[in-house]
């Protein structure tokens, strides 16, 4: 018989809780075998940066992303585009940087202005633009689907330690972006 699990957040379990308001998963070798393998290609997006948790001082900071990209992960960027030049930061532009810092590989490109949006669909990167949609569509046909909503086949899940995901829905998924991207590549492995 499989042991009980709880899950607050996609992949935190713990056993034998006994609070009952918390929804127990019983995970089988079959299921957890198939999450696994559905994996190989599952992307792991660091939210702007951040590793273990929110990080607002080295959020979308071009020293941190660069280390987040050398550990192996895709990292998700707030991209502005003001005269004539390339910034990056969440609610207004801090950091300038070039061309070829935003061409790398791995980097999900959030437009944060209508002309960061344009310019970058001409440079042919991962981009993308959205503000309060449920759902959008990046360059490179991946559905980013807003905390909360219904998970799609091809979607990447954000901020998932926000709203409890059930593990089957997750199969569907081409990857999550969250802040805490350590904590899911050790559930992965």
């Amino acid at each position: 018989m499989n042991k009980p699990y709880t899950s607050d957040t996609w992949g935190k379990f713990s056993k034998n809780a006994s609070d009952e308001s918390v929804q127990t998963y019983s995970i089988s070798p079959f299921t957890s075998n198939a999450i696994k393998n559905t994996k190989r290609n599952f992307k792991i997006i660091s939210h702007r940066g951040n590793l273990y948790g929110r990080d607002l001082e080295n959020e979308n900071k071009p020293t941190q992303i660069i280390t987040t990209l050398r550990l192996g992960f895709n990292v998700e960027i707030d991209v502005w585009f003001i005269n004539d030049k390339y910034y990056l930061g969440h609610d207004n532009p801090q950091y300038e940087v070039s061309i070829d810092f935003l061409k790398q590989s791995n980097l999900w490109l959030h437009c944060k202005n209508p002309l960061a949006l344009e310019k970058l669909l001409q440079l042919n990167v991962n981009c993308f633009w959205h503000d309060k949609d449920e759902y959008t569509i990046t360059s490179k046909r991946y559905i980013w689907t807003l905390v909360g909503k219904e998970l799609l086949h091809n979607s990447i899940a954000v901020l998932l330690e926000l709203n409890e995901i059930k593990l089957d829905d997750l199969q569907k998924c081409s990857g999550i972006c969250t802040d805490e991207p350590f904590k899911y590549k050790n559930l992965l492995n």
